[in-house]
């Protein structure tokens, strides 16, 4: 269930486009960068604005990074993004963190835009990843469950474009949209209850990222 905590003043905060009823949220990531409200982690972000698109930009460090949402719980239901990454090797890994329960423990799903377009199939195979941290990192689960939480996208953009994903989270399933993709490119079952419901963007080991026009809804 999303819960919308009312922290503050969350219409203003979160720029939401509907009414509770629908329990519809369309955080305005601009003005939460801008303003300092999100719960940076490792990293540092800007506000990002450009071509019809408010969002944030994280720069670039060693190990993860994570903006945390004010306000915003979610056990169950969908997120819509854009993103962008960048085509430079194991330097771009961008997507989603849920069930967060503290900074090291929460699930995520994520792309390799370098991964996207590249010529041999094993890579191409490695270009979005579910992982359930901190006892499932992509590490153990491709040793010791090789494609079943990470695959090739079926019309991959190109690795320096913007994309649209479409994250579906329930009890039973996750399942991971691109563009107008009408089948999931990813869909896994959790590797674990959910151990908590704070959700956030994610980047990873010494990886930057964009982020814009975040929509989410309660299932």
């Amino acid at each position: 269930m999303l819960q919308f905590l009312l922290l503050f003043c969350l219409p203003l905060l979160l720029g939401c486009a509907s009414a509770h009823p629908q329990q519809v949220a369309q955080p305005d990531l601009a003005r939460l960068a801008g303003a300092g409200q999100l719960r940076v982690v490792n990293r540092a972000v800007t506000p990002l604005r450009e071509a019809g698109r408010r969002g944030l930009r994280f720069d670039s460090r060693p190990l993860n990074g994570l903006a945390w949402l004010p306000g915003v719980a979610l056990r169950e239901g969908s997120v819509e993004f854009d993103v962008r990454g960048k085509d430079v090797l194991q330097r771009s890994f961008v997507g989603l963190a849920f069930h967060g329960l503290n900074d090291s423990t929460f699930e995520a799903v994520y792309f390799r835009p370098f991964n996207f377009r590249h010529a041999e199939a094993e890579r191409r195979a490695h270009a979005v990843q579910y992982v359930a941290e901190p006892e499932f990192p992509w590490n153990r689960l491709r040793r010791e469950f090789p494609g079943r939480y990470e695959v090739a996208l079926t019309a991959p953009p190109a690795p320096t474009e913007w994309f649209h994903v479409r994250v579906l989270i329930g009890g039973a399933q996750v399942q991971v949209f691109v563009n107008d993709e009408a089948v999931p490119s990813l869909q896994v079952a959790p590797l674990r209850t959910a151990a908590g419901a704070q959700l956030g963007l994610f980047v990873g080991d010494n990886s930057d990222g964009d982020f814009a026009n975040l929509r989410i809804r309660a299932r």
